[in-house]
């Protein structure tokens, strides 16, 4: 039965075409439940040109919550939901984990192009918190991810297209303060899930770019490197949002070379579920 499901499905996507771009209501309550990691490891040669063992830093975030829609923007995306904490933790390096807001705790989130803004009552909760906390919560919905990912054309499972590239290149502006010297990449329809209660197009981007960054932490790197892959579950019934997403990203950063030179790797990893 699931098979057959699936087969119909896949029929339908065909007949109504496959679009990412998914409008999120005012009032719509969901559980959340996401990950994030954070990987900085960096790579040095001392004075005799000898490669030393990289050292790793890893910072975990796991958060569960339960959320409710407040307000949207006019595509649909998410610009204010409340949260009701289940668990929200941190863990760096190897270290027991350390709690970042108790069970039943009531959150507010705001979100805009100058980032996320976190409530607990009267108050702001800290910078750093924030920051933990925010690599979970984002705002979800809206056109963004349909404007970067759509084809341009009926698609079915197995096909490849172009990205937006103008919407790639404006992101990666946006991220670095720079424009890349190139960027490419590819989306793939991947599968069909069948395993959740609403069968969902698996959709993945892939991307690189080269030379992002013109200045980190005072320093500029002689080349950098950025790739991403970022990849969505989108519901075949289209008046569904999307309810699970994944991203990779990868920026290399080289500071000179041969003796005393250092290479820095910066891996983020995050995943969300968004049970409705």
């Amino acid at each position: 039965m699931i098979h057959m499901l699936a087969a119909i499905s896949a029929l339908v996507l065909i007949t109504q075409g496959l679009t990412l771009t998914r409008p999120i209501k005012v009032t719509d309550t969901y559980l959340l439940q996401g990950t994030s990691r954070q990987i900085t490891r960096m790579t040095t040669v001392d004075a005799r040109g000898v490669r030393q063992q990289p050292t790793d830093g890893t910072i975990s975030v796991r958060l569960d919550a339960m959320c409710t829609v407040e307000g949207v923007t006019e595509d649909g995306q998410e610009a204010i939901k409340s949260l009701v904490i289940r668990n929200a933790e941190v863990v760096v390096n190897q270290d027991p984990p350390n709690t970042l807001q108790t069970a039943g705790t009531r959150l507010k989130a705001s979100f805009s192009n100058q980032g996320t803004i976190l409530e607990q009552g009267d108050s702001l909760l800290s910078d750093q918190v924030t920051q933990l906390l925010s690599s979970v919560i984002r705002g979800e919905g809206g056109s963004h991810t349909g404007t970067l990912m759509n084809p341009d054309r009926v698609v079915t499972v197995g096909d490849t297209w172009q990205p937006n590239l103008p919407a790639l290149n404006a992101l990666l502006q946006q991220s670095f303060n720079q424009q890349p010297d190139s960027v490419h990449g590819a989306v793939s329809y991947v599968a069909i899930d069948s395993s959740a209660s609403q069968p969902s197009a698996v959709v993945r981007l892939s991307a690189q770019a080269t030379n992002v960054i013109d200045e980190f932490d005072g320093m500029r790197p002689s080349e950098s490197t950025f790739s991403m892959t970022v990849t969505v579950h989108a519901p075949i019934d289209q008046r569904y949002p999307i309810s699970r997403t994944e991203t990779t990203t990868r920026l290399l950063m080289h500071f000179g070379e041969g003796p005393g030179s250092v290479l820095l790797e910066i891996i983020n990893e995050s995943q969300a579920s968004f049970l409705r």
